[in-house]
């Protein structure tokens, strides 16, 4: 009744106003009729199960194909396909590296092989020389082969032998000289050869001294420093060569490792590659996102590790929310009645009721702090009467607030 009231007196007081400024007096007409308080605000339609596409690690380039907004999809389906030529040119960059550690490996072997080759040609030229040395010492540092000696000992028997008949002989002449049976210069010529046999068998003596003593003093000690020397060279030779092999495995070790490294970078390039084509993993509907400054990802458009392509949606957990003005919050109640109108396409229609309003409010424009704030009310919708709706699709909400009846409404 307090209302009725006070919407007469506000009728007549416009009354009086209009009849001062105008100086004109007119009538208006004003019968009681129900009304309903309406506020009318803006929602979405959204699911439930959404599923972001994103562009994977290692992967970047521009989109070369992606589905239209609202194309059914499959799980597998090729959703999106990126192309980056720095891509493809690091792949045969790897490839390239690759070929040439295996060369590189093959050239190693072949060293390796020459290097053993060398290293035992030099073993076997030290042995040799350290062998013909000592048959060199051996021989100059004495006889020792009994054949040798024994020839020398018989060649001595036989001169002493020949000096013992000279010197018999020489008797048998000196008693002969007594009776002047024989002439003095037969007796000279026997002392000569007596003479000149002992000469010979001294020397044969010395000779065979000389034979199996060898090299005596400072050549014989050159001869034994020789040996050693040349013997000090072997085991060096030995040494390295030991310490050589030792390294073989170790260098032909590390271009294995080299080897598989880069025969992961390959298996990587060649996955990143794979991943380049992102597919869906599950069915719904796809949709379109929009990147900062407005800009939406089609065809062209250069992407990166983690940037947002799309979304896969599930028609079947789809609900609707809408926005309430941060005002108005007080005045909406759980359980009032909303009439929802697709903006783009008036002929949908669905009535539903609030049932749940968010308690902490969001900023209409994250970017700017001063800007409206607003709470998501969601509606109790099913998926079913939300069938004929497309995930992303704007609402026009009219929440009916309160009915009054019997009232007189004054025209605008």
């Amino acid at each position: 009744m307090l209302i009725r009231c006070a919407i007469f007196f506000i009728c007549l007081f416009a009354c009086l106003g209009c009849n001062k400024s105008t100086g004109k007096s007119f009538n208006i007409n004003l019968y009681p009729r129900d009304f309903t308080s309406v506020l009318s605000v803006r929602g979405e339609i959204f699911s439930q199960n959404e599923i972001s596409m994103s562009v994977p690690s290692g992967v970047g380039g521009s989109i070369k194909s992606i589905p239209e907004s609202g194309t059914p999809v499959k799980a597998g389906d090729v959703l999106v396909e990126i192309e980056s030529k720095n891509q493809k040119k690091r792949l045969q960059e790897k490839q390239r590296r690759l070929k040439y550690v295996e060369r590189k490996i093959i050239r190693e072997k072949r060293k390796i092989a020459q290097e053993k080759l060398q290293n035992d040609l030099k073993i076997l030229e030290k042995n040799y020389g350290l062998n013909v040395k000592k048959l060199e010492a051996e021989y100059q540092l004495g006889e020792k082969d009994p054949r040798v000696i024994k020839s020398l000992d018989i060649k001595i028997r036989l001169l002493e032998e020949k000096i013992q008949l000279q010197i018999s002989k020489l008797d048998s002449y000196e008693i002969l000289a007594q009776t002047k049976s024989i002439s003095e210069e037969q007796i000279e010529l026997l002392k000569k050869n007596l003479h000149t046999a002992k000469i010979n068998r001294d020397l044969e003596k010395l000779e065979k001294r000389s034979i199996l003593e060898g090299t005596v003093g400072l050549k014989k000690e050159k001869l034994q420093l020789e040996i050693a020397m040349l013997e000090q060279d072997l085991a060096k030779v030995i040494s390295e060569k030991t310490e050589k092999e030792k390294s073989y495995p170790l260098r032909l070790e590390k271009l294995q490792l080299e080897k598989k490294k880069r025969e992961r970078q390959i298996e990587k390039a060649i996955d990143n590659q794979q991943k380049s084509s992102i597919k869906a993993t599950s069915d719904g509907v796809f949709m379109r996102v929009t990147r900062w400054g407005g800009r939406q990802v089609k065809k062209g458009v250069d992407v990166w590790r983690g940037t947002m392509v799309g979304k896969i949606i599930d028609h079947s957990m789809l609900e609707a929310r809408i926005r309430l003005p941060e005002r108005y919050v007080d005045s909406v109640q759980i359980g009032d009645r909303v009439v929802i109108n697709s903006l783009q396409r008036n002929n949908k229609k669905l009535i539903g009721k609030i049932i749940r309003i968010e308690s902490v409010a969001s900023l209409m424009n994250p970017r700017n702090r001063k800007s409206i704030k607003y709470h998501w009310a969601y509606l109790d919708a099913t998926s079913t009467a939300l069938n004929s709706f497309q995930p992303g699709e704007t609402l026009i909400a009219n929440i009916q607030l309160a009915t009054y009846k019997d009232c007189w409404i004054i025209p605008k």
